[in-house]
């Protein structure tokens, strides 16, 4: 299967620009932009949005991955580092099963740290349904919030340690990889938006710009302070909107590939054609035209992208849900390992893991209750199905296939 490859050779990119200033120009002054190598991909027309291939299987090689995560209008970015994983963000509440089927389907296994870029609920939202399913090392957020409570509880609710995070702070992966802090500088104290965590990351000899919901406020004030805003990949700012991502902004990124997480059928404003064009030549990918996300596989400057799916479930078994007694109930054709799996509420978004060592048998059926209700398992909920009339129960295998869905 073909994927759109861009090579991003930084060392010949710098050996060009070093022989343009030597030669000069016929203006007088040298023409240092980097070049795109004959063999790479053509840039995508602004007005358009890149498509990634179908793929199922890993490129080989990897030395980072990230994936942007289809959350709907939310962030979440999986960034992958030899065997460690951090988050950036975690989308909302109600697309939390959408970010565990994907982290699922990268084989995570644990979350060395995760990023809240903000304390908004399309950024926040899914940190409970992440600290059920995986041990989070610490959770980092910005030094510089109007609103610090949200995110100290939050944390401090699902039991894990907080580090808050300045300008010029640095986290560092086992892989010698460094997240670096460019901002917050100062406090906005009109909209969190413009107090998120910016983060750039070396890794896969690329230069990653991470910039949760900055809007032209925190660009501004980036700019004027003289932070080395280029990169090769920029996460766009406000999922897109056109308060963000400022024509001198974009300038100053001239990123080659640039990713909007957003939903337009939840905000028609995102992903706007003014911050498109903004971005030149990049080639954009707007997460919501992924299945899970957009899969980036890093290495030696080379950047891959393709779309990220599920597997294909194998174990035929239904799922019916009980409104009033407040079960969910598994019948299986065959004996099943359910260790790792997990059932989501559509409505009342909450999650049950099912524990290491579970174990189903054909025909026999397998109740989840909430709590104070009787079953195999107990959910530790005491209501997680909502009385509105679409409520549906989904069930989904350990690496994120969809099992069985409810009626």
């Amino acid at each position: 299967m073909v994927c759109r490859k861009l090579r991003l050779l930084i060392i010949a990119t710098m050996a060009i620009a070093l022989a343009f200033a030597a030669c000069g120009s016929p203006e007088g002054g040298p023409d240092v932009s980097p070049t795109v190598p004959s063999d790479a991909s053509p840039a995508v027309p602004p007005s358009e949005t890149a498509q990634a291939p179908d793929i199922s299987v890993a490129p080989p090689g990897n030395e980072a991955t990230v994936t942007a995560v289809n959350v709907g209008y939310g962030d979440a970015i999986l960034i992958q580092l030899g065997g460690q994983s951090f988050l950036v963000d975690t989308g909302a509440k109600k697309a939390g099963d959408k970010l565990l089927r994907a982290l699922a389907a990268r084989d995570v296994e644990r979350l060395n740290g995760v990023f809240l870029t903000h304390p908004h609920n399309d950024h926040i939202g899914g940190l409970k349904a992440l600290a059920q399913r995986y041990e989070i090392g610490m959770v980092y957020a910005p030094a510089i919030a109007l609103d610090m409570e949200k995110t100290d509880k939050l944390a401090a609710d699902v039991g894990v340690s907080l580090q808050r995070l300045s300008a010029g702070d640095k986290v560092t992966a086992d892989s010698g990889a460094v997240f670096e802090v460019l901002g917050p500088l100062e406090l906005n104290g009109e909209d969190d938006n413009d107090n998120s965590l910016v983060l750039r990351l070396n890794a896969g000899g690329l230069i990653w710009l991470l910039t949760g919901d900055m809007q032209f406020a925190e660009e501004a004030s980036l700019l004027r302070s003289g932070a080395d805003l280029k990169a090769d990949v920029l996460k766009v700012g406000n999922h897109g909107n056109p308060d963000a991502t400022s024509d001198e902004f974009a300038r100053a990124v001239s990123p080659r590939v640039a990713v909007i997480s957003t939903s337009t059928a939840e905000d028609s404003d995102s992903a706007n054609p003014r911050v498109i064009s903004a971005l030149g030549k990049a080639d954009v990918y707007v997460t919501q035209d992924y299945t899970l996300g957009v899969w980036m596989t890093a290495k030696d400057g080379e950047l891959e992208a393709v779309d990220l799916k599920p597997p294909e479930a194998d174990i035929p078994i239904s799922l019916s849900i009980d409104k009033t007694s407040q079960t969910a109930t598994l019948v299986s054709e065959t004996d099943a390992d359910l260790s790792g799996w997990f059932i989501w509420s559509e409505k009342g978004n909450e999650l049950f893991v099912f524990p290491q060592g579970a174990y189903i048998r054909a025909g026999v059926p397998l109740v989840v209750a909430c709590r104070g209700g009787r079953g195999d398992y107990i959910w530790d909920d005491k209501k997680v199905w909502s009385d509105k009339a679409d409520e549906a129960g989904m069930l989904y295998t350990s690496g994120g296939a969809e099992a069985a869905r409810s009626n």
